[in-house]
């Protein structure tokens, strides 16, 4: 899996800076004796779930730990230990207010990440506060929870066209709906008759330049990105004889000599994050004549599109407010990933200090550099009938 070292190391020398602003240009001093409002302290805030959706996740928390919010070094007398506000005039309160740390967990998969919730104070699950999930939702694990859908990814095909020993080098498919394309192009029979039928083996029955056996790879069963092809192909894909299983979008499983002749499913979002910017040796195929570009995954034209959830437990009234096991999510947890919350909200963001840009502007462009595509606005939802950057769905 890959990290985020990079993005980490630049947004820490922004921390550095905004602390030095911070020291460098304090609020007013209170006098002796003025009384604070009501004492605030930050909250620790844990996600957990999909891979796909650990890296860009991770730099959102970034982004939003490092947000601007109450003064916290205290004007004058004895510093505070405990992290609590010390409100000043001028203090930031569209942000990160109470200065709430959010951090995500190793990935153990979407559906791994909602049982935690729902299982939520069972013997061996780990308490978190929301789970990262690319699958739809689902009131099989419990009820009570929200989706809460802040992006669009797709999934298509890779093959390692840019190898000269490769079929997928010069092909020409101009089959059904993909008549008038480029040629690097499957519709979404052909991908049926691959994977599930088994009456598509060779790449000479799809255009390829030459004849070779197609090398099967699919994600493992456990990934959502598997689990959303499979849906979309109407079955199974590991059906035909001698399928290989990968982890997902992870092209150092494909094993060298199987390359020029391999097809595998693949997360978009991570396939830009982890190969776009680099050169390697294979590409993203087109769908029914649809190349998965930005603006087809966000206006639904590309066929295999899905959305990055946040979800939380909101209660549900009929279990005492509970969602299986779980209580409601803390307030802190809310006011970042709920579909009112900051990853989401149409209200004005302040500037970030560092950069002079609109948090809103950053939180989009965070999404679209990890290879996914931000939501436009729109109407939220799942009974709420606001406006903002997320949908919102319930169980």
């Amino acid at each position: 899996m890959n990290r985020t070292k990079n993005s980490r190391a630049r947004r820490g020398a922004r921390w550095a800076l905004l602390v030095g602003l911070v020291i460098g240009v304090a609020a007013p001093a209170l006098t002796g004796g003025t009384a604070y409002a009501a004492t605030v302290y930050p909250t620790a805030v844990l996600g957990s779930g999909s891979d796909v959706m650990f890296h860009v996740s991770s730099a959102l928390d970034l982004l939003y730990n490092e947000s601007p919010g109450c003064t916290t070094i205290i004007p004058s007398g004895t510093q505070p230990l405990d992290f609590q506000c010390v409100p000043q005039a001028g203090d930031v309160t569209t942000e990160n207010y109470a200065h709430d740390r959010i951090s995500e967990a190793a990935p153990i998969g979407g559906s791994a990440g909602v049982n935690q919730i729902c299982q939520h104070g069972l013997a061996g699950v780990a308490n978190i506060d929301y789970a990262r999930q690319t699958s739809a939702p689902n009131p099989a694990p419990c009820t009570g929870l929200h989706y809460v859908a802040y992006a669009r990814d797709a999934i298509t095909w890779e093959a390692f066209s840019q190898l000269s020993t490769s079929p997928a080098n010069g092909m020409k498919n101009l089959a059904g709906a993909c008549a008038g394309s480029t040629g690097f192009c499957l519709t979404q029979q052909q991908l049926k008759n691959i994977y599930v039928n088994c009456t598509i083996t060779n790449w000479n029955q799809i255009g390829g330049s030459k004849s070779h056996a197609i090398i099967l790879y699919t994600v493992k069963p456990q990934f959502g990105t598997r689990k959303a092809f499979d849906l979309f192909l109407g079955g199974s894909s590991s059906t035909c004889p001698g399928v290989k299983l990968v982890d997902q979008t992870d092209n150092s499983e494909i094993a060298a000599a199987d390359r020029p002749y391999a097809l595998v499913p693949v997360s978009v979002g991570s396939w830009r994050e982890r190969y776009g910017s680099k050169t390697q040796n294979s590409r993203l195929g087109q769908i029914d004549g649809v190349a998965p570009s930005p603006t087809n995954i966000q206006n639904g034209s590309f066929p295999y599109t899905r959305f990055l959830y946040n979800v939380y437990c909101a209660g549900d009234p009929n279990n005492n407010n509970k969602c299986g096991a779980a209580s409601p999510a803390s307030k802190a947890t809310v006011n970042y990933v709920g579909e009112e919350g900051w990853l989401c909200t149409a209200a004005a963001h302040a500037l970030d200090p560092i950069t002079g840009v609109s948090y809103r502007t950053e939180i989009a462009n965070t999404v679209t550099q990890y290879g996914f595509v931000p939501l436009p606005k729109g109407t939220i939802g799942g009974g709420d009938l606001n406006s903002d950057y997320c949908r919102l769905t319930t169980t």
